[in-house]
């Protein structure tokens, strides 16, 4: 005994009964089977089971609702699978069911044709028997995602990103509606319902797709940026119901080569002759 120190109480008595806590869990479904209020519990247990189930049902319905829609518009989901030797490819992809109008002005619309097992991209606003793709894309190759973006009424939108074959990001675009989100846009009327030129800028410099268009809506003029600098092929149009060559203005295809001195391929005349026609040079 150490003085000082008050001895603990060990002596027994029949309201001292000792407690050995050798297994917890099993000492509460003890207390629980010896509870009066046992059929109360039960009860409690199956309403929490049944609220919890409900609220998982009404959570997968959401999500499956979320994934047949996007932005306002139901889709249907599909793949095509094309298999080369050892290369397998997988497109996936959402596609509309009901016909809708793209944007106004943008040149490249993409289609899902069913029958063929294809997409194909194009400058018209809709295709026979083809579906206007709307929604999550994703392409695969041997079970890598080689690219990756969504569609808005069958033009890209949103972010957009390529890989090459060890899945190293190549390229991040961010698109609104069909055109880069930071293009230049200016217009030839005050409501800015008919779009005048857009100027392709990625990350403060003019690169992509540039496109003008006459007071009319129709395409006056079509090309591509590379670097802040015109490259490849760039076209101009008539102003005409149907599209209509006016020119072929060839422009260098790298554009770091500054001694490269752009020439006019072929052009033509309002009746359709041509007048001019370097192809050979």
């Amino acid at each position: 005994m150490v003085f000082g120190q008050q001895e603990a109480d060990t002596t027994l008595t029949t309201d001292n009964i000792p407690l050995i806590e050798l297994n917890t869990e099993n000492r509460l479904l003890g207390l629980i089977k010896l509870s009066p209020e046992i059929d109360k519990y039960k009860d409690a247990v199956k309403k929490g089971k049944d609220t919890y189930k409900a609220m998982k049902d009404l959570d997968l319905k959401k999500t499956k609702e979320k994934r047949s829609e996007y932005k306002g518009f139901k889709v249907k989901k599909s793949f095509i699978r094309v298999q080369r030797g050892k290369k397998n490819t997988v497109e996936k992809f959402h596609y509309l069911t009901e016909t809708k109008l793209p944007p106004s002005h943008v040149q490249n619309k993409y289609f899902y044709l069913k029958e063929k097992r294809k997409i194909q991209a194009t400058e018209k606003n809709a295709l026979a028997d083809a579906y206007m793709l709307h929604g999550h894309y994703e392409k695969e190759v041997n079970g890598e995602i080689v690219e990756e973006g969504y569609y808005y009424l069958g033009v890209k939108d949103g972010k957009w990103e390529r890989f090459d074959k060890d899945f190293v990001l190549q390229e991040k675009l961010k698109y609104e509606k069909g055109f880069l989100k930071e293009s230049q846009i200016s217009y030839h009327d005050d409501k800015k319902t008919r779009i005048k030129e857009v100027i392709p800028i990625h990350n403060g410099v003019r690169n992509g797709d540039y496109y003008r268009f006459y007071p009319s809506t129709r395409l006056a003029e079509k090309g591509r940026y590379a670097e802040g600098v015109k490259v490849g092929k760039w076209f101009e149009y008539y102003d005409r119901e149907k599209l209509s060559r006016k020119a072929e203005i060839m422009h260098r295809k790298n554009p770091f080569d500054e001694n490269f001195q752009s020439y006019t391929l072929k052009a033509w005349d309002e009746k359709g002759k041509p007048t001019v026609n370097n192809s050979k040079k």
